[in-house]
């Protein structure tokens, strides 16, 4: 018969009681370390932010975007661009339109009348265009 040693029951506890305190150092030993790199990080993001901005500025105002893709920026490669047609004025200027019904010789009112608020507009264009002369008591059409 094999022989049994005596206090191996207590040894064995006692191993075990060790192996928790061991665990339980190494635990906090784990966490204090993370705390620092944690911190370590948080200095590092901040530092980085800042360089950034020094460099590049602000990205200007307004909301900012938001995760997901980032934007893709121009035409697809092979399509081609939209043609545009050139935006065309439909029917005559509206100071042509109020000068023709003008007589040959107006006033300030006469034209107030007819352009409301665009009347100092309509004779600055018709000064410019040298289709008006002033006279004593108005305006005249020239030619």
């Amino acid at each position: 018969m094999a022989r049994r040693r005596k206090g191996a029951v207590p040894n064995v506890l006692s191993f075990v009681a060790q192996a928790k305190a061991a665990a339980n150092r190494a635990l906090q030993g784990l966490r204090a370390e993370i705390n620092a790199t944690k911190k370590r990080l948080q200095t590092l993001v901040g530092e980085e932010r800042s360089f950034r901005l020094d460099i590049f500025g602000s990205g200007g105002p307004g909301r900012p975007r938001t995760g997901g893709r980032p934007r893709k920026t121009g035409r697809p490669a092979g399509s081609k661009a939209a043609v545009r047609k050139a935006s065309r004025r439909k029917g005559p200027l509206k100071a042509d339109t109020y000068f023709a019904k003008l007589p040959k010789t107006f006033t300030i009112d006469d034209v107030r009348k007819l352009a409301g608020k665009a009347a100092p507009i309509s004779l600055a264009q018709w000064a410019r265009a040298n289709k008006v002369k002033k006279t004593g008591l108005g305006y005249q059409k020239v030619g």
